[in-house]
Formats: C-alpha cells, structure tokens, sequence
C-alpha cells in the first residue's frame, strides 16, 4: 500500500504506510531500503541515511541499499564516501546503476582515468544504456570534449527519442560552450517531453532573463497546465517570481497551489517565506513551522525558520533549528553562517572562535611567469568575451551584472591554465598557514589535497554589487580581481566596490555590523571560509569590474 499511495503522489501518507509494516516487523531490510528513497527524495536526508543503515545491517549484502546510500553521499558533495558505498555495492553485483553511479563519483573528483576506465569496460557490456551514456557525456564535457559528446547524446536520441532526459543533456553539453540558442532549444525540448524535468525549467529560464526573452517563466504555466497537481512545479514558479522581486505574483501562484493541492509542506514552506519576504512575520511563522514540522530534516525549511526566530529575537528556539540542521548536513556553510548570527546576538565568546578573521581572510598578489601587469589585462580581454548575458542570473548575489557558467576551471584556454596555476600557487599557500583544529568546523576540515568545485566571472556595471550571502556547499572560497574602474581604484575614503564582511541578508540593522572590508587590488585574491557573510558596495562608472570568484573543497 506505501509503493500504491507513493505512485499517487501522497508521500507523506506512504511514509505512515511504511511505518504501519514496520511496526508489525522491523526485521524488513527492504521496507527500511523504500523508505530511506522517499525520505531522500523529500529531503529527509538523516533519517534516510538512518534508514538506509538499517536495511544494510538487517542484509549487509544488500545492493540497492548499498548503492542508494552512496547515491545520498554524492548528493551530499561527499564523492569519496559515496565511492566507498558504490564499490560495498559493486562487489555483491555490479550492475549498471552502480557503475554509473560509481562514475560519476570519480568524475566528481576529478579522476578521470578512472572513469574512463571503467567507462570503457562497461560500455561492451551495456553499450544503449541511458546512465551510461550519461556518465559518458558528462566524463567528456568534463574533459572539454563537446563533439564527441553531442554525438553520443545523438545517437542515444534515436534509440530514445521520447526521453526529454536525453534532450535535456545536449542542452547542458551546448551551454558548457557558451552556445547559448542551441542549448535553449534542447531545453525546450526537453520540457515538450519531459515537463516535470526542474533543472531544465530552471536552466531555461536563467537564460530567458538573461537574454530578456520576454517568453521568461512561460515554461512553468504550461507544464502546471499538464501537470496540475505537481507541486514541485508551483514551488519552484514562486521561487523565480521571488527571485527577480515579484512579490504578489510569487504569493497568488503559491496561494492558488495550497488550493488546488492541499497543505504540501514544500507549497507552505514557500508561502512562509513570501510571509517572511513580505515582512509579516506573524504569518510566517505558523506556515513554516507547520512545513519543518512534517518534514524535519528538510534544512532549507530548518534554516528559513532559524531566519524567522533571529528576526523575532527568539535565540534559544533558532539555535535548536540550528543544532538540527547540523546533524542532518554537518557540512553546510549556510548552518554556520547562522550560528554567526545567532551567537554574535547572545555568545560573543563563540562568535570570535567562529570568526577568526585575521586568520581566515588573506590576501594574496599572484604571480605570473609574463609578470601582473602584462598577463591580467590580457585574461580580463578574455573574459569580457565570455559575458554573452544582459542580465543578472536568478537566485545569486549580482545586482546590475553578469555571471557566466561555473565551468570556468575546466577552461582549456591557456590564459585560463596559467591562471589556474598561479591560483593553485595561491590556494595551497593559504591552505598550508592554517592548523587543523577537530572541534572547529572550518579547520577540521583541513586537507592538503582540494578541489575546485565551482569557478566563473563576475563583471559588474555601473550602480552593480553583490547582495550579503554565503556559498552553501564550499569550504573555502576565493575572489580574484581582474578589472577595476578608477572610481574602486580611488575609493580609499567612498569605498565604492569594496568586499565586505559581517554583514548578512537577513536586515536586522543595528543587531549586526560590518567587520572587515578590504580593497580590491588587480591581481590579487582574497581567501574566506564560504561561511562568512560577504557582499560588495556598490560603484559608479562606465567601466565594469571584473572579478573571478571560486569554491574550493576538501578532496577527502
């Protein structure tokens, strides 16, 4: 009855149904296995992981267990356990989910011979497989092979061309080249299939704004009109509608989906925080409580009511939201950005242990092999031409500017490697001052070894800045400075441009202040915990600047 209620798409109620077998035998390693995938699939990522042991200690040769817990770690940016879990899984059958999967997990971690060694050998065994034609495009993209990707994804639409997963991949192939009119296509494609598909809805729409196509958000109307019971859909439509500021458009849809749908905790959650946007705390608060309270560990709901008790001044209740979320997602910077908030409020003691800026934020002048003054004019020419966009991106930090893709690493351009090298110089040299500390959540994930896993250009116009924010799923993040107008250059009383620190977007005025601010210096880069609140001051100049910003992660 928990799989038929769970194919109506009632996943709460199968979630009651798979407690009710539970209850009457606990030793069911298969019941354990399906609720950690519905828990998983509605962001209940503890108790699924919970689960997903349960089900292998009941049957330690359990291969979907073993599998979909690994699955969860890579969904979690944690690829060196979910390799740990693929290979447990791998030894009782090695089948094609799990070499996909396996895959990639080593493309995550940029080990591409392996990938492409276990590509080739399973490619004979299952060579029309979706997944592994998948993993296959995404091991090339990742090597900047686009053509032979593209074909394969061909190929594949030909055995399967009623597959909108398929059409939704060439789309990301064509815009991992800038190849901007092709990847909308594929994109739109895709969503005639498949109009469930989120990614590409949210993909496609980034893409229409960014372009001032006026067709921006159509997307969603006409699947909700296909789909009209599909929440996920309604949600995200809101989200955008917040996104650009679209306040009354984003409360309707959301308040036209409770009464089509029901009480789904995902459309409560998102009309709690139009409540919270709006200001109106007090009808805020009963919505988000009421999403948090069914699905727990569901962080993005913990957090948003953390942000609700810090404006209410109610500490003791955000740090349980807080302490919650922690156990759930230990690693989520966004968790300890707000115990930034909430202890520099009531535990001032804490916070400076947090927040050891003279320790964490350097500054470093790169080093090229031509010399500063002649290699960064030449990279900011390059990057300029890599700002196709009109417009800001949804749901970033760029006000009155432009983002490009976050594949910018895996540049082959020679002005991108030398960077790459001069940066890497930089990185470990930061890396190799600090001292790992285990009760700190900063230092004790320090490692020798990183990896890069977001890299791209900023270029900011006229009246442009960066809204407050952190970086979610870094650790350490970095801005190199590539291009400054003279308004930043002469800012030394204004401090037009500058980066700032301590600051959140959460409005709570006197409450909280800035700390730190630093002057931004062509070729140079400044080193933060991705915890740290951070934004910009806005500038006044025809001339653009131009920056290059990262994340970085621990390899283990």
């Amino acid at each position: 009855m928990a799989l038929v209620v769970k194919e109506q798409g009632l996943m709460l109620r199968s979630i009651e149904f798979f407690d009710l077998s539970l209850k009457a035998s606990r030793k069911q390693p298969v019941v354990w296995s399906n609720k950690a995938n519905l828990l998983r699939s509605l962001g209940q990522i503890k108790e699924a992981d919970e689960c997903y042991g349960k089900a292998i200690k009941l049957m330690p040769s359990f291969r979907d267990a073993l599998h979909n817990r690994g699955a969860l770690e890579l969904e979690r940016d944690n690829p060196a356990k979910a390799i740990r879990w693929f290979e447990k899984a791998q030894k009782v059958d090695s089948n094609v989910a799990t070499t996909s999967s396996l895959t990639e997990a080593y493309i995550a971690l940029e080990e591409f011979g392996r990938a492409a060694k276990l590509l080739n050998k399973t490619r004979k065994k299952w060579p029309n497989d979706i997944s592994i034609l998948v993993s296959d495009v995404r091991l090339l993209v990742a090597q900047e092979k686009h053509d032979r990707a593209r074909a394969i994804l061909e190929k594949a639409l030909t055995i399967h061309p009623n597959k909108g997963f398929i059409s939704y991949q060439l789309g990301l192939v064509y815009l991992d080249q800038l190849k901007v009119t092709e990847a909308t296509d594929w994109f739109e494609k895709a969503l005639e299939i498949s109009p469930d598909l989120i990614d590409a809805h949210r993909i496609l729409n980034n893409l229409y704004r960014e372009n001032e196509d006026p067709r921006f958000l159509l997307s969603y109307a006409e699947a909700i009109t296909k789909l009209p019971m599909h929440a996920p859909l309604y949600h995200n439509l809101s989200a955008a509608y917040l996104s650009v500021n679209e306040i009354e458009a984003a409360g309707d849809c959301l308040s036209k989906s409770i009464e089509e749908i029901g009480r789904n905790p995902y459309l409560l959650h998102g009309l709690g925080v139009f409540w919270l946007r709006s200001g109106d705390l007090g009808k805020s608060r009963p919505l988000l409580a009421e999403a948090s309270s069914r699905l727990p560990d569901n962080v993005r709901f913990q957090i948003d009511f953390a942000n609700l008790n810090l404006k209410e001044e109610k500490y003791a209740e955000a740090q349980q939201k807080l302490d919650h979320s922690k156990r759930v997602e230990p690693y989520n910077q966004e968790i300890w950005a707000y115990y930034s908030l909430l202890w520099k409020q009531t535990d001032m003691d804490k916070y400076h242990w947090l927040n050891q800026s003279d320790q964490f934020i350097k500054e470093y002048e790169l080093e090229f092999k031509d010399g500063l003054e002649e290699f960064i004019p030449r990279l900011g020419s390059y990057l300029r031409e890599l700002h196709s966009g009109t417009k800001e991106p949804l749901d970033q930090s760029v006000r009155n500017g432009t983002q490009t893709l976050d594949n910018l690493w895996r540049n082959g351009d020679p002005l991108i490697q030398e960077f790459r090298v001069s940066l890497n110089q930089a990185i470990q040299h930061f890396i190799d001052s600090l001292t790992p500390d285990d009760t700190h959540p900063f230092l004790k994930r320090l490692d020798k070894s990183y990896r890069v896993s977001g890299c791209w250009s900023v270029k900011l116009n006229n009246g442009g800045f960066h809204a407050n924010h952190v970086h979610p799923r870094g650790w350490l993040s970095c801005c190199t400075y590539v291009a400054l107008p003279d308004a930043v250059k002469n800012s030394d009383v204004t401090q037009d441009g500058w980066i700032k620190f301590g600051e959140s977007s959460l409005g709570l005025g006197v409450r909280e202040s800035i700390s730190r601010s630093i002057k931004p210096k062509e070729g140079s880069c400044v080193f933060f915990p991705s915890f740290f609140w951070h934004g910009t001051n806005s500038f006044s100049s025809i001339e653009p600047r131009l920056t290059v910003p990262l994340d970085i992660e621990p390899s283990n």
